[in-house]
């Protein structure tokens, strides 16, 4: 099978990328040309996975001719390039071009194929807004309740996609786990109350499961994408198994917003995955095996975080709004 990966060496289009080569397929990749997305595939060429079977094309899904160009005579489509939160949200116009806009490229491009390839859409939990007031699980049918920039753009494509005639799927993916995150740091953990629900997916996993709903038996299915049971948290947590795996110890309490009313909890929940289980198969890592990878990929920098602890958690503190200037409260 020959497949497109847009956005493919972005963090989680790497690893389908990767399995996807590995399990026998060809794949073509669409991607901007940056600094970062060559050395990504510098790094790529020199995995074990890498193989002859990859096609890299250079190009904008904005761009009515690189798309058509990256679809012709493909036989299936993972759509995952897109633009996320924080700059989704401080650039909407862009956001929606690239989200929506590329989106119905793809799409268009995709139904004047004969014949009409899968496509598998990766969507976000986000999409279900703050439901901290409601019992869990989310599940697929639910009423949905975007909130953002972002998540209106995926409830369009969705909807979109949807109303298309095209074989499609589309992958609800929770917080995804990746170690390439390291030496990066989010203030946006500190937004995000203590006591939130968060389910959490390793990076591998969501590619297993983009990789396995090119299956016929998923046409036409939304599907959950989370870790499971053993991935099922506390914002708190998680924060202290990250924070005692990297060295730095847990922030404190008054670090954290604290929500005075239900529309001011975040969009993470538990997911109800039986179904994205049973037809995928893709739980494969607990949220203790990505910190155990965590560890051993920090190696020697886990002894020096531990040393520069103090002065590296009052850098890192100094992103927090609440810290030291008295705790939100709504």
């Amino acid at each position: 099978m020959r497949v497109l990966v847009t956005g493919g060496l972005g963090s989680i289009g790497r690893e389908v990328t990767g399995l996807l080569l590995k399990v026998g397929h060809e794949v073509r990749c669409l991607d901007m040309d940056s600094q970062a997305t060559r050395r990504a595939l510098s790094a790529a060429v020199r995995a074990p996975w890498w193989s002859r079977r990859f096609e890299i094309i250079w190009g904008d899904v904005r761009r009515g001719e690189d798309v058509r160009q990256a679809v012709a005579g493909v036989d299936a489509v993972v759509h995952l390039a897109a633009i996320i939160p924080p700059l989704s949200e401080r650039k909407p116009e862009l956001s929606r071009e690239v989200n929506v806009g590329g989106t119905r490229l793809l799409i268009e491009a995709a139904r004047r194929l004969n014949p009409k390839p899968k496509f598998v859409f990766s969507s976000s939990v986000s999409v279900y807004g703050p439901r901290m007031a409601d019992p869990p699980p989310r599940r697929a049918d639910e009423a949905l309740n975007p909130t953002d920039h972002y998540t209106h753009h995926k409830v369009e494509c969705e909807e979109m996609l949807g109303r298309s005639d095209l074989p499609w799927t589309v992958l609800r993916i929770a917080a995804v786990l990746s170690t390439d995150v390291l030496g990066r740091f989010d203030p946006l953990i500190f937004e995000i109350p203590l006591e939130q629900r968060i389910e959490l997916v390793h990076a591998e996993d969501v590619a297993r499961a983009c990789v396995n709903a090119l299956t016929p038996v998923t046409d036409g299915k939304v599907l959950l994408i989370g870790g499971g049971s053993a991935c099922q948290m506390l914002h708190r947590d998680f924060l202290k198994g990250i924070t005692e795996t990297s060295g730095l110890g847990m922030f404190p309490v008054s670090a954290f917003r604290v929500p005075r009313e239900p529309r001011e909890w975040f969009y993470t929940d538990f997911l109800d995955s039986e179904e994205a289980q049973r037809l995928l198969h893709f739980q494969v890592h607990t949220f203790a095996d990505y910190l155990r990878q965590l560890r051993v990929k920090l190696g020697w920098r886990f002894f020096l975080a531990r040393a520069d602890r103090p002065l590296a958690r009052r850098v890192l503190l100094r992103s927090s709004p609440y810290f030291g200037k008295g705790r939100r409260t709504g």
